[in-house]
């Protein structure tokens, strides 16, 4: 029997999900119906791999799902909370990071510092707060740590993130987002336009979160990343989810046939 969604995956026994989305309804910038219908869910400790080429609804999926785009119709539940349609603070407070695919649009302000960048997002934590004003010292600490450990070069954080190279921003990112401790993770082309050792490291980052228990959603239009960092992939074509499964339960050329839109009979 031919099927309009491949139910293959399984859910983790004993574990509850990090992220819910029920039956998601999104308009792109045009008005259009760009996410239709689409449900999944993340569990804790693993990556679940979103594959399909560009321009198939994921851009709109993933602002629903982060408070940038209003949502028509569904639901998103973080932790157990009903976050449709809340600003991205609430779903910051609830333990997410978003790597956005658009780091220059979403993820950093090229004109401002690199310390200055590290705290974006986290500006109204007490940690960094002396009263009513941001406690400085704090923010420092926190930037000089994200650029030893992320390995951010130059190795300045009074620098304009724009001297940066595109590697070198989006680790900086990547570190800013991994260092608020999150137990979601959503990545979106998180290797886009990086040369090979920031790739790889960056993939190992994102292994490594999975195995310490984190929830990862992973957005990418590269095929062998999906792949090579999922558990759970879904295909998405046109809006749709025309395949959800284990990695282990797809054919590459069958993941191939669902990105060009072509059901798969199972």
């Amino acid at each position: 029997m031919e099927l309009d969604v491949v139910m293959r995956g399984r859910k983790p026994p004993g574990r509850k999900p990090v992220l819910v989305v029920k039956d998601l309804w999104v308009k792109n910038d045009l008005g259009v119906m760009d996410v239709k219908g689409i449900s999944f869910e993340v569990y804790p400790g693993e990556i679940f791999g979103i594959a399909g080429v560009e321009g198939n609804g994921q851009d709109s999926l993933v602002e629903a799902i982060t408070g940038l785009r209003r949502v028509e119709r569904g639901k998103v539940i973080v932790n157990g909370v009903d976050v449709t349609n809340k600003s991205p603070i609430e779903f910051y407070r609830l333990g997410l990071s978003h790597i956005p695919g658009d780091r220059e649009r979403y993820g950093l302000v090229l004109e401002f510092p690199v310390m200055e960048n590290t705290v974006v997002g986290r500006q109204w934590e007490r940690e960094f707060l002396s009263g009513w004003r941001l406690n400085w010292s704090k923010v420092k600490e926190l930037a000089l740590k994200i650029i030893e450990k992320f390995k951010v070069e130059p190795r300045s954080i009074y620098i304009p993130v724009k001297s940066l190279s595109g590697g070198n921003r989006q680790r900086l990112l990547v570190g800013r987002e991994l260092s608020k401790k999150p137990n979601l993770i959503i990545a979106v082309h998180p290797t886009r336009g990086l040369d090979i050792a920031s790739t790889m490291y960056i993939r190992e980052l994102l292994a490594k979160m999975r195995d310490e228990g984190k929830a990862i959603l992973l957005v990418s239009a590269d095929l062998d990343e999906i792949l090579q960092l999922s558990d759970r992939i879904a295909v998405i074509y046109e809006g749709k989810f025309l395949g959800v499964g284990r990695v282990d339960e797809f054919t590459r050329e069958e993941i191939g046939l669902m990105m060009g839109g072509i059901k798969v009979r199972k």
